[in-house]
């Protein structure tokens, strides 16, 4: 399996878009994919058709003692999800999910070409656990703005930007806007390789996609964000070849 987790530097980066983006974008390159929702606010099913009112999820099954694989959901052919679901009491889901997150890939019944996408919040008490899954890949979402750079700068003071298997994705790009070029110029003199090639734009579509509960390859495949996102998940492929 390739494991990807995708977890923005800052709140309203647009982490729960992307992942859906490379998600459907993977799938359109005929690879399996399991999407794992870490987020209590249990966003990522809408962006594949859950309803806003749909409770069961992995969380929730940890929580109440019933099997978690129950709450999988097939959106298609080549996709599938795990909400986090609305669990009744969050005081020891972190101790359920640190024995859950590094044993749950094993005991999926999952080609072995499968692509695992963690959607991760900013704030995870989950990372520990993360850590403990053998070659995982963190992709760190930024908008191209001054307080992306500055929480940039913060993590370059305290030795944590050259994380090993950590890349960083600029999302929501408008290059209209000279400040945002001027700091992907700079970015890429600072982040060198990890700073990912592909840069997803500023597009409507992405919202639109959201607002008719569709992965966006699906509802808009023509759009610049698309476009994006499959070379994204590309780009990931190419990857996950060379590990």
């Amino acid at each position: 399996m390739h494991v990807i987790a995708v977890q923005g530097i800052r709140g309203g980066c647009g982490t729960t878009s992307v992942a859906a983006g490379l998600a459907a974008s993977l799938a359109t390159l005929q690879k399996h994919v399991l999407l794992i929702d870490l987020c209590p606010s249990n966003l990522l099913g809408l962006h594949f058709g859950l309803s806003v009112t749909e409770d069961a999820g992995w969380a929730q099954a940890l929580a109440e003692g019933y099997p978690w694989q129950s709450t999988a959901f097939l959106y298609k052919e080549h996709i599938w999800l795990l909400p986090f679901g609305r669990p009744t009491s969050l005081s020891h889901l972190h101790e359920l999910a640190a024995d859950w997150l590094p044993t749950s890939l094993r005991a999926l019944a999952m080609p072995d070409d499968t692509y695992v996408i963690f959607d991760v919040p900013q704030h995870s008490s989950f990372r520990e656990a993360l850590g403990q899954i053998t070659d995982l890949q963190w992709i760190q979402i930024v908008q191209a703005d001054p307080a992306c750079h500055a929480l940039i700068n913060q993590q370059s003071l305290v030795g944590q930007l050259n994380t090993p298997n950590r890349f960083w994705l600029v999302n929501r790009y408008q290059p209209a806007y000279k400040l945002s070029r001027d700091l992907i110029q700079l970015w890429r003199l600072v982040l060198g390789k990890t700073l990912i090639s592909t840069i997803i734009h500023e597009d409507e579509a992405v919202r639109e996609a959201l607002a008719l509960k569709r992965p966006l390859a699906d509802s808009a495949p023509a759009s610049l964000a698309s476009h994006n996102f499959l070379s994204l998940a590309t780009w990931s492929v190419a990857q996950a070849g060379a590990t």
